[in-house]
């Protein structure tokens, strides 16, 4: 009885798995069809099929990263999906952290398969599409998805930003390691660049028959659009500055200053103003591009960010404010890339120089960004949770309720603090992630995800945040039921904790 019941369940994850009838998107992306969504009780299914797939079926260790890649791919059709069906903001957090995790999975044999001097010209291709995808499909749907969704989707989008960076820097390793030759890194660097190129192009017409139709374009619209012509510049400034890609940058050329023509124009059009980036552009068009003098602006503007970041920490620290732990990462990386910036230009490798400072630029500016988004909200959740701790520090003398209505669990490297909580019935309990890296709070004891009663989550309990908690991140989650429920973190699953809620 028991192996008819497995074979069940392998049929069923075999047809979800591998029935991925494609459709255009209005994008001119192409993906597998969305079929069941984390929406659906079913979609476990699925992820068994992954799970399937991967170990059961795939034994090559670079096989294995592609379809990982094919996976997310799969994964980011139902995240659009869920989204255009206008699915609760749990379900849309749901589907992101799904997309994500698997993209980063990929991601991260990308790095460590090179590391071990594989060739990998076609998951770099696989890669890079998907890369491209998540850029183009993620956009269209930011534009009509509601506020609740934004969030996670605007995290999707950043990802496959970062994406594109990694396998980049990767494809320069194995270019400098003969390990793809010229002829194919010229391929991908060619696709990348037109494809973006296309994605901007038909983005700009977006955007002005949203201008034509309501007067104006909104703010954060221009924003993206303007994120999205700095990928473009940056994919350009790494061709003509890398050593590795000397050979290859004469293949590349006259695409290369098509496309730099194109942002300046579009930059025109739209009146967006980055007079660093179009003098760096009408160098390149003009063949006048000084890597030299590139490099040492960029490592100016690479210091000045730096000391920027520095004082907004310190002013948020004045104010009593913890600074979140992917803040203080991004800066010790971009200090990091600053040091190697410098150490590259003194050795006269200025195309390094100007990669390394690039690099540095970035981080500090995702902390900044980070740093006022995870504050804003850091004040908006846990207000009631900080004034109720305020009100028992100032009247210590008096008899405290032991279930308050709402308490904080900190999310550290040593564990759940506190490790033990009560709460009133009806309460709820902020995670707030301390600990330096992902955690995923759930319910009872690894592997079970099913003790407490209140169903709905992606493995049985609604009490679970299904999803890798950044750090920075929060997770609330609300106790209708009486009892103590234990509970873990399913990353680390002897990180343990408990919740007692009473009447």
């Amino acid at each position: 009885m028991a192996k008819k019941i497995i074979l069940q369940v392998l049929i069923i994850s075999f047809v979800l798995t591998f029935s991925t009838t494609v459709f255009a998107q209005e994008t001119d992306e192409v993906l597998p069809d969305a079929g069941l969504t984390p929406a659906s009780p079913l979609h476990i299914f699925e992820r068994f099929g992954d799970w399937t797939r991967l170990n059961l079926l795939t034994f090559n260790a670079v096989r294995k990263a592609e379809v990982k890649v094919e996976i997310a791919e799969k994964r980011l059709a139902e995240l659009k999906a869920v989204v255009e069906s206008g699915a609760e903001s749990a379900v849309v957090e749901r589907a992101e952290g799904f997309a994500r995790v698997r993209a980063e999975a990929a991601e991260g044999d990308l790095e460590r398969l090179d590391t071990e001097g594989r060739n990998l010209d076609s998951l770099i291709a696989k890669f890079n599409d998907l890369s491209l995808k998540q850029q183009s499909v993620l956009e269209g749907v930011l534009d009509k998805a509601p506020e609740h969704a934004r969030e996670a989707l605007n995290r999707a989008l950043e990802s496959s930003r970062k994406g594109l960076d990694k396998s980049e820097e990767v494809l320069k390793r194995q270019v400098e390691k003969n390990l793809i030759k010229q002829e194919k890194a010229k391929e991908l660097l060619e696709n990348n660049i037109e494809r973006l190129k296309k994605q901007l192009e038909r983005r700009s017409e977006h955007l002005e028959e949203i201008a034509e139709k309501s007067g104006e374009i909104p703010p954060e619209l221009k924003e993206r659009f303007e994120t999205k012509l700095k990928i473009l510049e940056d994919r350009l400034v790494n061709v003509e500055s890398r050593d590795e890609l000397k050979e290859v940058r004469k293949e590349l050329k006259e695409g290369v200053k098509d496309a730099a023509s194109t942002i300046i124009k579009l930059r025109a059009r739209h009146e967006l103003k980055n007079g660093e980036g179009d003098e760096l552009l009408r160098d390149i068009e003009r063949d006048r591009f000084d890597v030299a003098e590139k490099a040492k602006r960029a490592i100016v503007e690479a210091e000045k960010s730096i000391i920027e970041l520095k004082d907004k920490i310190a002013r948020y620290e004045n104010d009593g404010k913890a600074i979140p732990q992917n803040v203080k990462e991004l800066l010790a990386n971009a200090e990091d890339h600053l040091k190697k910036s410098r150490e590259a230009f003194d050795a006269k490798n200025f195309g390094e120089a100007l990669g390394q400072a690039n690099s540095s630029l970035r981080n500090s500016n995702s902390a900044k960004k980070s740093l006022e988004e995870v504050v804003k909200r850091s004040n908006e959740s846990v207000k009631k949770p900080e004034l109720r701790a305020d009100k028992k520090s100032e009247t210590a003398s008096k008899p405290v309720a032991e279930s308050p209505a709402s308490v904080v669990v900190k999310i550290t490297g040593n564990g759940f603090e506190p490790l033990e909580v009560k709460i009133k019935k009806g309460g709820s309990v902020v995670w707030v992630n301390e600990s330096g890296l992902d955690a995923w709070p759930a319910s009872a004891v690894h592997p079970t995800h099913a003790v407490y009663p209140q169903k709905g989550g992606c493995l049985g309990s609604a009490f679970d945040v299904c999803r890798r908690l950044a750090n920075g991140e929060k997770y609330e989650f609300r106790f209708d039921h009486v009892g103590a429920w234990k509970y873990h973190n399913h990353l680390n699953p002897s990180m343990t904790g408990a919740v007692v809620v009473m009447e």
